[in-house]
């Protein structure tokens, strides 16, 4: 669900999930070099996988509603897209039964990506050239924090998303 101003009320944001009332939680995720993420874009899955400790953290913790801001590596954390947390779902895999498969996704590498992200209302950020999160830490996912990132991320959202004309993808 994207943010609403509300124009009404001296313009404060009114960021409510429809999941009980309480406020989005950021997620920055790595994306590599974003290949994959663009070649799975229209399916609007990313894949994880659930057996590191920092993935088991997130697919605890994340509710319907959170955002998604996903991060190119090595590149001073360039913030190239967000999207809505919609749920999480085993990759199913096997000779009878499978989701997807890598090919099918377009994804390379061998990342292990047990669990699909399906998220809603993504944002192409990449020609926010100067949206560099500075990110620097080990794991794909990481709940917000100003400790970790340059971008105040829940006051910016709304300004990309209504003001500075981020392309909406889906």
């Amino acid at each position: 669900m994207a943010s609403q101003v509300n124009h009404s009320s001296g313009g404060e944001v009114n960021d409510l999930t429809a999941s009980g009332g309480r406020l989005p939680v950021d997620y920055l995720v790595r994306v590599g070099d974003g290949s994959n993420l663009w070649n799975s874009r229209k399916y609007n899955v990313w894949g994880c996988d659930s057996l590191t400790s920092v993935a088991k953290g997130f697919l605890r913790n994340v509710r319907t509603g959170d955002r998604l801001w996903f991060v190119q590596n090595k590149s001073g954390g360039r913030i190239i897209g967000v999207a809505t947390f919609k749920y999480q779902s085993p990759r199913l895999q096997g000779p009878l039964l499978s989701v997807w498969t890598d090919e099918e996704l377009g994804w390379t590498g061998s990342g292990g990506w047990d669990t699909l992200i399906h998220y809603t209302d993504f944002y192409d950020l990449r020609d926010c050239k100067d949206l560099l999160s500075g990110m620097k830490f080990q794991g794909g996912l990481l709940a917000y924090s100003p400790k970790h990132c340059n971008v105040n991320l829940p006051v910016v959202y709304p300004f990309l998303v209504q003001l500075a004309g981020a392309r909406k993808l889906d």
